[in-house]
């Protein structure tokens, strides 16, 4: 078998005495992909300070068919602060207001097609499993978390976003991007 370029110039891919295809390619995260072809990244900017200890800050439902999934979290906080990341959350939601996450490419008119919400105690959401959990001890200082197998939530689904301490208050970007 031959592997043969697409050129018609009759080049042919090398392949070493241990099967290994050798090639020069210039390679993209598929989260850029996503951003710059599919118009699909989007980004929720939060500055806010839960009033008490356990309070939902961050509430994300995908109403999408595609799944939605979190790549990261950028946070700053300037107290010592625990944040619970939680999935699958029951419920509807009181006490919050909406959020409108921004698109990551500038001049598309792609919307995020999910249901987002912040606010300082966002009650009705229950049933949450913890999937990670933050603490913000070196404060001052901006910290990324990043989920390399990134964080899917379903069509109809939940995320959350909540304090163990309270009375601090939170700054932080919630990136994620749409894949059907």
């Amino acid at each position: 078998m031959r592997i043969e370029d697409g050129t018609g110039r009759g080049y042919e891919a090398k392949v070493n005495d241990e099967n290994f295809l050798y090639t020069l390619a210039h390679t993209l995260s598929f989260e850029h992909h996503v951003n710059r072809i599919e118009h699909g990244s989007y980004s929720a900017v939060i500055d806010i300070t839960p009033d008490g200890p356990g309070n939902v800050f961050f509430y994300l439902k995908n109403t999408s068919d595609a799944d939605l999934v979190v790549t990261s979290f950028k946070l700053f906080t300037d107290s010592t602060e625990d944040i619970e990341i939680c999935l699958c959350g029951i419920g509807t939601p009181t006490g919050g207001t909406d959020l409108t996450p921004i698109n990551r490419t500038s001049g598309t008119a792609n919307t995020a097609d999910c249901e987002c919400l912040t606010g300082i105690n966002i009650i009705g959401v229950s049933g949450t499993n913890i999937v990670d959990y933050i603490v913000m001890s070196n404060v001052n200082k901006t910290e990324k978390y990043i989920w390399n197998s990134g964080l899917v939530i379903l069509k109809n689904t939940i995320f959350t976003l909540q304090v163990v301490i309270g009375n601090v208050n939170i700054k932080g970007t919630l990136s994620f991007y749409f894949h059907d």
